[in-house]
């Protein structure tokens, strides 16, 4: 599963500036029921103004009952590359991940290994003295007081463009931290958003839990089965077209599921005609994703073979 350094769960925390246009908002929208009366093209009609082959976009989601019923891109990840945004396009999902670094802690507790009233310097004896009257209540409700990472490093890195400041982890935030001599505030004494609070909490959970963070939360499904972290290595997935030249009785068999189960699909490689399919080359055709964003097409003919 995607935790700690993996996608879903970043614990990368780029400057207040920096967020690329590769990590613009994703549009989720759950709804507990959709009215029969709404069609896909009236759903689409809404995000008309993020249709757009060359400007910043959002991935839509909208579910019924469990179910989706609704999932499109508009417009693209970045402008660099201008690669559409689909609806298994990866966001970077930034502060909405403070939740599950929370839950890990709260498991820990749950588990005797940690206590909220438990101080900084008990989890990090190295830490230095202003550590000591912080608890990990205070780095869970923004009341720690910890100096910010992002102004410490705009502080090294005086007169350089935002761009150029190096991104830092989370083991880098910790040790910036232990490099400071006092905390803003005294702990407790008032509120104040703090990233390098859950920077640190999410090193609490490592050092207490002895597995990196992103191994720490597996999923656990039915019979047995865990959905397990998996390192992606250095670099992004890159999401790649793969076509399959099946036999037409096979394509109404994989259409068929396709369908079954709501699957977004289109009859073009720009997405551009949803829900459908082609006949190029006089064969069927069509395209839809894989959960890893793989871009799949099925086709009963080969390219080129006919008219």
């Amino acid at each position: 599963m995607m935790l700690g350094s993996h996608p879903l769960i970043p614990t990368e925390f780029p400057l207040k500036m920096r967020l690329p246009l590769a990590f613009l908002v994703s549009c989720v929208i759950l709804l507990a029921s959709v009215s029969a009366q709404v069609s896909n093209s009236q759903i689409d009609a809404v995000f008309d103004s993020l249709k757009s082959t060359n400007a910043p976009g959002a991935a839509v989601l909208v579910v019924s009952n469990g179910k989706p019923v609704f999932r499109r891109g508009y417009g693209v990840t970045d402008l660099r590359t201008r690669t559409l945004i689909n609806p298994v396009t990866d966001f970077r999902l930034a502060s909405f991940t403070k939740q599950f670094t929370a839950t890990c802690i709260m498991l820990l507790v749950h588990d005797g290994k940690l206590h909220y009233d438990d101080h900084l310097t008990d989890v990090f004896p190295e830490f230095p003295a202003y550590g000591k009257s912080i608890t990990v209540r205070n780095l869970l409700n923004h009341t720690s007081g910890l100096p910010d990472y992002e102004e410490i490093l705009m502080k090294q890195y005086p007169n350089t463009p935002d761009d150029k400041i190096p991104q830092i982890l989370d083991a880098g935030v910790l040790k910036s931290l232990e490099q400071q001599a006092a905390g803003q505030f005294p702990p407790g004494s008032k509120w104040q958003y703090s990233n390098s609070g859950y920077a640190v909490l999410a090193m609490i959970v490592e050092k207490v839990s002895g597995k990196p963070f992103g191994q720490f939360l597996a999923v656990g499904l039915e019979h047995g089965v865990s959905l397990d972290f998996a390192d992606r290595g250095d670099g992004d997935i890159r999401p790649q077209h793969y076509a399959f030249l099946v036999s037409e009785a096979d394509f109404d068999a994989i259409y068929g599921r396709i369908r079954d189960r709501g699957l977004e699909h289109w009859a073009d490689p720009r997405l551009s005609r949803p829900g459908e399919i082609n006949h190029n080359d006089g064969g069927r055709g069509v395209y839809f994703c894989d959960p890893a964003g793989h871009f799949l097409e099925i086709i009963t003919r080969p390219y080129g073979s006919g008219s």
